[in-house]
């Protein structure tokens, strides 16, 4: 389902994004971004594992489990690495996270029903619908491609614009 692929994306450029802040790499704008905490180069993935699951270690040859890594999709990720490695682009990460969208905590609600399909996923996605304006009587499906109340279009492809845009201004 497209749920699953968009929250994977998302997920997947979050994490590039974060390895991309600690090569003193250049926004579209040509500003470089820089770390203040410059020992986190040797193990960047260990430095976010360990930040939030402090008890997690690395496996005999020295690299990480991918369950042992952080929520990758969820915006409290980045902006906090962002700001215990001191990335001189952490207002711009808060920022940028500061559209107001739900796409950050719903997207991943909709994608759990559709990885597990159980009644307690189908629960959340229901009680999500109103929150989203569209109709709780739908199936999940249709509550992603149904156009909510003074929406021009679906809602899927409005948290794709959000997810969009988001990454557009992290980028600038």
């Amino acid at each position: 389902m497209s749920a699953i692929d968009i929250l994977n994306t998302w997920s997947n450029f979050v994490r590039a994004y974060y390895f991309s802040c600690l090569i003193d790499c250049r926004g579209r704008s040509g500003g470089r971004v820089s770390a203040g905490r410059r020992m986190v180069r040797s193990d960047p993935l260990g430095f976010a594992i360990t930040l939030f699951r402090p008890s997690a270690r690395p496996n005999s040859f020295g690299g990480w489990h991918r369950r042992d890594e952080p929520a990758w999709h969820d915006p409290y990720t980045l902006t906090h690495l962002a700001q215990q490695l001191s990335l001189s682009n952490e207002p711009d990460i808060r920022a940028a996270f500061s559209i107001g969208s739900r796409v950050f905590s719903d997207l991943p609600v909709f994608r759990n029903y559709f990885a597990h399909r159980n009644e307690n996923s189908l629960r959340a996605v229901v009680n999500l619908a109103a929150l989203n304006g569209v109709a709780t009587r739908q199936r999940p499906w249709e509550m992603l491609v149904a156009v909510p109340l003074t929406r021009p279009q679906s809602l899927l492809l409005d948290w794709v614009d959000d997810l969009l845009f988001t990454a557009e201004y992290l980028c600038d």
